[in-house]
């Protein structure tokens, strides 16, 4: 299942996550696609999830040979506020979005 918000779509059935420390944070990687632009990628977001909020962070968005796209001023607006906006509605975990490993690894941040 995909993710459409602010001409973005966002491949979450492809999403994969790895921890990356032991203060329960963890990197999320997943494939990106600006509909207005063509531009498309991965995105790498660093996430920590707990009870009562969820921060993430765009560390960077890469093309298909792992380079950093580098967009337009708008484009980058929109993709941060998709970011926001997928913190804000903690759609990150959600169980008919996100592959079973995602769900599974956000579940354990939760007490």
């Amino acid at each position: 299942m995909s993710l459409k918000k602010n001409q973005f779509i966002v491949d979450c059935e492809h999403c994969t996550c790895s921890r990356s420390d032991g203060a329960g944070g963890f990197v999320v990687t997943v494939p990106l696609r600006d509909s207005s632009s063509g531009l498309e990628g991965t995105a790498r977001l660093r996430c920590s999830i707990t009870p009562y909020r969820h921060e993430i962070e765009l560390k960077q968005w890469l093309d298909e040979e792992q380079h950093p796209i580098q967009a337009a001023a708008d484009i980058e607006k929109r993709l941060l506020n998709l970011v926001d906006h997928v913190a804000d509605k903690r759609v990150c975990g959600n169980r008919h979005l996100c592959p079973a490993e995602v769900v599974r690894t956000i579940a354990e941040q939760k007490p």
